[in-house]
Parts: C-alpha cells; structure tokens; sequence
C-alpha cells in the first residue's frame, strides 16, 4: 500500500492526496469511531478548502455579505449557521445599531463585530483574549476591509483591574468556554481546564476613565460564557452614560447568582428588561438550554 501511495503522488498529485487521506481514515477508524467529525469525509474536505467563504444575510430588508475563514469545524459551523444560531442577536444590532460604538465582549472570531460594521456606520471595539481566536478575528476583519472601523481589545475584562488566571478548557480556532479570574463556566459550575496563563485584565470602567479607549460605547454586547455579570460590575459608570442605550447580554438561568446581579446592575444604571430568547438549536442542546440573551434597553427605539 506504501509504495501504491508514493507511487501515485509522484505521478498523479491531486489523486495521491485522495488516496491518502482515505488510507489514512481507514487505519484511525479503528481507533476512533467513524461517525466523529474528524473522520466525516464532507467535513474532511471542507477542510482542506479552508479559504474564506460568504456569508450572505437578509434582515429586515437589508441585505449583508461578508467573508469568514473556515479552518476547522467551528470556524465552519459558525460560518454556515451564521442566520440561525443567534436570530436574536442580528435583530438587535438591526435595532438599535447606528452610527454609535458598539462593544463585541467576547467577539470570538468577529461575525457581530463584522455584521455591525457593515450594517451600521459606527464603529466597534472586539474584546477577545482567547489567543487561538484573535488570529481568525484579525483575518476576518482584514479580508473584510475594516480594518479602519474595528478595533481588537485583546485583553478580558473583569470587575476591576489587575493580572489573574485565564483558562483555556479547548484549543480551537472559534472555541469558547472559557474564563478570567474565576474557575467557572456559563453554568457556574468547575470549568475543564485545558491550560491556563496569567494575562493582564481591565474593568471597562479603568478603560474609559485612563483614556485607553476614547469612544464610550452605544451598544454592548457580552458572551463571554460565565464572569458577564462581573464585568457588567466593572463597568457601572459606563452603563449609566447616557450615550450607552442598549445591552444585550447571555445569561445561564439555572447560574441564580449571576441572573440576580444581571438584573440589580443593569436596572440601577437605568435600562429596563425588554426580552430573553434563545433559538430552538439551544432546546434540543443539554448543556446550553438555559442559555438566553436578555435584550435591555434605556429607551424603545
């Protein structure tokens, strides 16, 4: 079979490579199971075109295009599931997006960051400490021309200013799950510990008051899978500017701690509960059901 293999890419390149990658899935198939998506053949070459790919959406009468690199799994889901994952998260920004600031806390690989600037005129700022998904960020918003309207914040942000544990539960290019200064996940519960670091942290308040970001923001936006109500408590004078209209934040109802500070934070800085929804992709999902983005606003546009 090995001289078949070699024989064959010294003679026909492009029918050698087939040849490999099947000979490859037939020797792992006896260690891993073939219904694993590493092993998926659509999947397998979807991978090996990992340029990037459109994302064509239609809300409320506005069309958007842009493109998203695919290199794996998530990068590819995100991509393909871009109109339906979060539904209620598109029709926010359509909302109350507009020529103000929004920022994308937790911005993965930069599909709302991206949406948001090429729906709306203002610009965002994209929080995105995890270093596996600041390069697919940086190559989204570059082979998207945005360079000039969205800004990466590679720091996390945190009830207050300081050096703390980040902790990695995966390595994936347009992973999440992760956490700053605590040891829990969006469920409250011990997260899985992959690696972790010391890295540097902000309150969005320090931010703002030191001048680091000039801009206050008119949207905010945080999924950052467990500390949301933390930073929604470094950030109180932000949130009662009165640029500042609109928050949309994800929130664990079963994690009764973090949904009772949610609430007691954004209603003493003035924004009134307007909505929770998730789709139906998070009923079906054990893990993440109880997962909602609350939508609060300062005034109904």
């Amino acid at each position: 079979m090995l001289k078949r293999i070699i024989k064959a890419i010294l003679s026909f390149p492009q029918k050698a490579t087939v040849i490999f990658f099947f000979t490859l899935e037939r020797a792992l198939s006896k260690l891993i199971p073939l219904h694993s998506v590493y092993l998926n053949r659509e999947y397998f070459f979807k991978r090996l075109d990992n340029d990037a790919k459109q994302v064509v959406h239609n809300g409320k009468g506005l069309k958007s295009e842009f493109m998203l690199y695919t290199p794996n799994h998530l990068c590819l889901h995100r991509q393909e599931s871009f109109s339906t994952k979060e539904p209620e998260t598109l029709r926010w920004i359509e909302r109350y997006g507009g020529d103000g600031a929004l920022y994308d806390i937790g911005a993965n690989i930069g599909i709302y960051s991206i949406y948001y600037a090429k729906l709306k005129s203002g610009n965002v700022y994209s929080f995105e400490p995890s270093v596996f998904n600041l390069k697919q960020l940086a190559k989204n918003i570059s082979v998207n021309s945005l360079s000039e309207r969205i800004t990466i914040i590679p720091n996390p942000l945190f009830n207050k200013t300081g050096i703390a544990k980040f902790i990695n539960s995966n390595n994936d290019e347009g992973g999440a799950l992760n956490a700053f200064g605590v040891e829990y996940g969006h469920d409250g519960n011990n997260i899985e510990k992959n690696f972790s670091y010391s890295t540097f942290g902000f309150s969005l308040d320090d931010l703002l008051e030191q001048g680091i970001i000039d801009e206050p923001p008119t949207l905010i936006k945080i999924d950052v899978d467990g500390i949301e109500h933390l930073i929604l408590e470094g950030a109180t004078k932000t949130l009662k500017q009165a640029s500042c209209r609109s928050v949309l934040v994800e929130v664990n109802d079963s994690f009764s701690h973090q949904r009772k500070k949610v609430s007691e934070l954004l209603l003493d800085a003035g924004f009134s509960f307007v909505e929770k929804k998730h789709s139906e992709d998070f009923d079906s999902s054990a893990g993440f059901s109880k997962n909602y983005n609350q939508i609060w606003a300062k005034e109904d546009k």
